[in-house]
């Protein structure tokens, strides 16, 4: 995951966005550059290059849809900023792709 070139993640994000689109349209999803930190005690404090999911949902708080995205089944783990809801496909394995799009897209439509 920290050695995903910028290429294969804008476009791998791209093909997530346009599957939450078809399964949450009132959501607004954007693929944006963005910045990711490795974190942990093998790299504190290094950033990657990275394309995220921009989220957002008319009358629904990026902070109710972080909390209901993480209250998935598996919980997914995104961040706000700036009034929507970050989530990087970087974190996610391609075997698990399927079921992280089920989460976030149950999350989005706001039918639970």
């Amino acid at each position: 995951m920290i050695g995903a070139d910028a290429g294969s993640l804008h476009a791998r994000a791209e093909k997530i966005a346009s599957k939450l689109r078809s399964k949450a349209p009132r959501a607004l999803v954007e693929v944006v550059a963005e910045t990711a930190e490795v974190g942990g005690g093998s790299y504190p404090g290094v950033e990657l290059e990275s394309w995220v999911l921009r989220i957002t949902v008319p009358d629904r708080s990026e902070q109710e849809l972080e909390t209901t995205c993480r209250a998935g089944d598996p919980p997914v783990i995104g961040r706000v900023r700036d009034g929507a809801l970050l989530l990087d496909p970087r974190t996610v394995s391609r075997a698990e792709e399927e079921e992280f799009i089920d989460v976030v897209a149950y999350a989005l439509r706001g039918d639970g």
